[in-house]
């Protein structure tokens, strides 16, 4: 690697870096042993926003845990070693449960309404029964070669995830035109995919609004992090179809409460 390189893996990897330094291991000069491992979404930040360490979100009566759920403290950190996705999985899923059962507690059964149980019953097997020449993996492999490349997932520029963006409409034309559902787990990954699509869509709608480098997100066209203009979180989500990314000020007390710094100040 060029030294260029090798100061760029460091700012993107500084936990790997430090851990590697702690025990006098310079990886770019010596073998270092791994093993591949599922790190999860802590990393970047994803998920729903939570109000509380009950888990519940800004979505009432709805909890979550685990990848689905965002507290703030890991957010905007870096992939490398340390175990912060599986003792999050973990917490978040007994907190969540607790205070999900604590909501419940004496609360009446709601009513059924049937008009909307067969409004969504007639968009659940619309598609059923299409017929097309797409299968569901080939629509999975188009999407993954959207979003897993290092172009768009890691080193990223606004040039490249306005290519992503405009591939992932394409891909959903041709999904809705052409994949075919023949069975009920077909149809299972049919709606699967609007959720992947939806998923990517907004990560790189968020990560092209943010311009600057932090954390995992890192920038061609905005290499330095940008403290000034920057310390907050970016929110996305679907209003009336469109995409709405809102920037909130990050809470600092939230993280000195715990002694931990937000940087750069």
């Amino acid at each position: 690697m060029s030294e260029e390189d090798k100061d760029l893996s460091r700012r993107m990897l500084p936990m790997f870096f430090e851990a590697c330094a702690s025990k006098g291991v310079d990886p770019f000069s010596e073998p270092v042993e791994w093993i591949p491992g599922f790190m999860g979404s802590t990393s970047c930040g994803a998920g729903l926003t939570l109000k509380s360490f009950s888990c519940d979100t800004t979505i009432p009566g709805l909890f979550a845990a685990g990848d689905m759920a965002n507290q703030g403290l890991v957010m905007g950190a870096i992939a490398g070693p340390g175990g912060i996705n599986l003792g999050w999985a973990l917490v978040t899923g007994w907190k969540a449960g607790e205070g999900a059962a604590e909501a419940c507690e004496g609360q009446a059964q709601l009513p059924v309404d049937e008009a909307q149980i067969a409004a969504l019953k007639e968009k659940t097997f619309a598609k059923f029964g299409h017929k097309g020449h797409m299968s569901v993996g080939d629509a999975i492999y188009r999407i993954q070669s959207l979003t897993i490349p290092a172009k768009y997932n890691i080193i990223r520029s606004e040039a490249s995830l306005r290519e992503a963006l405009a591939g992932l409409d394409e891909v959903e034309r041709d999904i809705e035109a052409n994949v075919a559902v023949r069975d009920m787990h077909e149809l299972m990954l049919y709606h699967e995919l609007h959720g992947m699509l939806a998923t990517a869509r907004l990560t790189f709608t968020s990560a092209l609004q943010r311009k600057e480098s932090r954390g995992s997100h890192y920038r061609e066209d905005y290499t330095e992090t940008d403290g000034e203009h920057w310390n907050v979180w970016l929110k996305s989500s679907f209003k009336d179809g469109k995409i709405v990314v809102e920037a909130e000020p990050i809470p600092l007390e939230k993280f000195e409460r715990y002694g931990l710094d937000v940087l750069p100040r």
